[in-house]
């Protein structure tokens, strides 16, 4: 069974943001063509990511695929995903087609700022002299002082803080620039660094290749078998006697697994090819 979910599903309504559609297969085994398209609602606007038709080859268990999308809400509200199309083959090799989804994404306003403190001229803005007693007045003005006093020091805390990140990121950048010199001075260490990189990236690219394309082989051939045991099932059946009615049902379900047997080993074959597994024998392949 494979889920679909947004992260996150809360946004700020007229800034960009980025989100990730996530598929999850909590499954038992591999789930393999899934196809999956989409659509938001029309308050939501796509900025990146515009592909709205998914294909995905396989996915195994408890594993999951992550879209990235950049989305803007162009109002507050709560607004969906809608799927307009989604399927999958799952580990048996029965067909799955899902119903139409609906993924609710929350469209909130952006938080208003905090207010600054106010300046010690303002502190006695707003007491009248003539209406007050002098010891009311008096402990007004001391008790906004200490209160003005007390910002200040958080702004000189916070002051402290930004020259202290600054220092910090300023002795980073020169020890970057430092060892960007180190290396640049001599090219043809570069060269070989770079190459030798270059290399270990297509190996590792080649290896991920060649295992993702076995692990996709492996599941079709549990697939052509789990067909061929249901085709077996139905031909012990019209060996029997039966009426005109059922015969021509199973008959046609005998036609369903042969045409499905077909695709699958047609996708195997291929595979194999791609793993120069040619002379290799799997059942189903040989007609």
């Amino acid at each position: 069974m494979i889920n679909i979910s947004l992260h996150p599903d809360k946004v700020y309504y007229g800034q960009n943001t980025e989100i990730v559609l996530r598929l999850t297969n909590n499954g038992k085994g591999i789930c393999t063509n899934i196809r999956l398209s989409f659509q938001f609602s029309r308050e939501i606007l796509i900025i990146g990511g515009k592909s709205r038709l998914l294909r995905i080859e396989y996915l195994e268990n408890s594993k999951y695929f992550d879209y990235e999308l950049n989305i803007k809400a162009t109002q507050k509200g709560v607004f969906k995903l809608t799927t307009t199309n989604f399927s999958y083959i799952d580990s048996t090799g029965r067909s799955v087609r899902v119903s139409q989804l609906s993924i609710p994404i929350h469209a909130k306003q952006i938080p208003k700022k905090v207010e600054q403190p106010k300046r010690f001229s303002q502190i006695t803005k707003g007491i009248n002299m003539e209406d007050t007693f002098l010891v009311t007045w008096g402990t007004t003005v001391i008790n906004k002082a200490v209160e003005y006093l007390f910002n200040q020091a958080g702004e000189v805390l916070k002051d402290w803080r930004k020259k202290r990140i600054k220092n910090e990121k300023d002795s980073l950048d020169k020890e970057a620039k430092d060892g960007t010199k180190s290396i640049v001075n001599n090219s043809d260490e570069l060269k070989a660094l770079l190459t030798e990189q270059f290399n270990k990236i297509e190996r590792n690219s080649q290896i991920a290749s060649f295992r993702m394309h076995l692990r996709e082989s492996e599941a079709l051939v549990r697939q052509i078998e789990n067909l061929q045991g249901n085709k077996l099932r139905y031909e012990e059946k019209a060996s029997t006697l039966l009426s005109p009615e059922d015969e021509m049902r199973i008959q046609s379900k005998i036609e369903e697994f042969d045409h499905q047997i077909a695709e699958k080993s047609n996708r195997l074959r291929t595979i194999l090819e791609k793993l120069s597994f040619k002379k290799i024998y799997v059942p189903a392949l040989d007609e």
